[in-house]
């Protein structure tokens, strides 16, 4: 079962929210029709393998769907575990981070105060900032 929840069609796209480990609300507009979504979504629920119900769907959007986590919250989760590779934890983070929005910002993309677009770069300038810090911290 999915621990994410559908908000709504947000111009064609659905828009799914969960609370991660930590109860925080985070917001993602997935990347494929709404529709085929919906059919997906039966598909999954039916038995079949997120990654089969969902092929289009990058890793990280899919363990959003079951776990309600982000990359961010993989990241600081894991980060410095020996079994890991932090290079490739910091890529997915970078590439796939700025896509997740809390609720307050998806509230301000909902109500056209601002675009998805704008959240995406506020997103990855957030990132950079702060995570990159933090992997060169551990890296010491």
């Amino acid at each position: 079962m999915f621990r994410a929840q559908l908000l709504n069609n947000y111009n064609g796209n659905p828009a799914v929210s969960a609370k991660n480990f930590s109860g925080q609300i985070h917001i993602r507009i997935l990347p494929l029709p709404y529709d085929d979504f919906i059919v997906a979504s039966k598909e999954y629920v039916r038995g079949a393998m997120i990654q089969e119900a969902f092929p289009d769907l990058s890793p990280a959007d899919r363990d959003f769907l079951i776990t309600g986590g982000t990359p961010a919250d993989w990241f600081l989760t894991f980060a410095g575990d020996e079994e890991g590779d932090p290079e490739e934890d910091l890529r997915v983070l970078r590439e796939e981070g700025p896509n997740f929005m809390t609720r307050e910002q998806y509230q301000l993309v909902y109500a056209g105060t601002c675009s998805s677009e704008d959240i995406l770069i506020y997103n990855r300038k957030q990132i950079e900032s702060k995570y990159t810090q933090s992997s060169m911290a551990m890296a010491v």
